[in-house]
């Protein structure tokens, strides 16, 4: 089956991405093409690099992998969400959605660091409130003083920074110039007038 212009750019880019030389290759569906090595890693390749695009030409070719299963036509049907689909309807979903199922993964992982933050965070008031003999609100102040500190600590040592940067850069300029005074000295060079 040929490919219109616009699939067979995207598959010359997604191949061309993915190190695959495109000479001679033909513009027709991989997935409707006899069944060779070349073949299988064209389809491989096209999987890897642009899921998406892998998925589309599977279901113009019919492939029996792009049809869903009974357990996911019928919990789409039914109104259950992609949270609560389980087993063989979970695997289709993934299968069919790969973006949204990435993009579920990026939330969790954030939700994540976001509780592991909170509980780090959690455990050091602990640890601050026992110096405090178990006085939370004392520790609260300790911990928002410890941090102001770090903020001024931290802006000191950008100020640092930027002085010594300034300061190295005025030495470079004074150098330049006992070197200039130096060569005008010796005869070397011209003065400026």
């Amino acid at each position: 089956m040929n490919l219109d212009n616009k699939d067979a750019l995207a598959l010359a880019n997604a191949l061309q991405a993915a190190g695959v030389k495109i000479d001679g290759l033909k513009a027709v569906n991989p997935w409707s093409t006899s069944d060779t090595p070349r073949s299988r890693e064209i389809r491989w390749m096209l999987e890897a690099a642009s899921p998406a695009l892998a998925n589309k030409l599977k279901g113009e070719a019919g492939h029996e992998s792009m049809v869903p299963s009974l357990a996911y036509a019928a919990s789409v049907a039914a109104g259950i969400t992609p949270d609560a689909m389980q087993g063989e309807a979970a695997t289709d979903y993934a299968r069919f959605n790969p973006q949204a199922v990435q993009e579920q993964q990026e939330k969790a992982d954030q939700d994540m660091l976001a509780k592991l933050e909170q509980a780090s965070q959690e455990m050091q008031l602990n640890r601050i409130a026992q110096r405090f003999g178990g006085d939370i609100n004392a520790a609260k102040r300790a911990m928002a003083a410890d941090q102001q500190r770090d903020a001024e600590r931290q802006q000191q040592a950008e100020r640092d920074a930027k002085r010594a940067k300034e300061l190295d850069a005025r030495i470079a300029a004074k150098q330049q110039q006992i070197r200039q005074a130096a060569q005008i000295a010796m005869g070397n060079v011209i003065a400026p007038n």
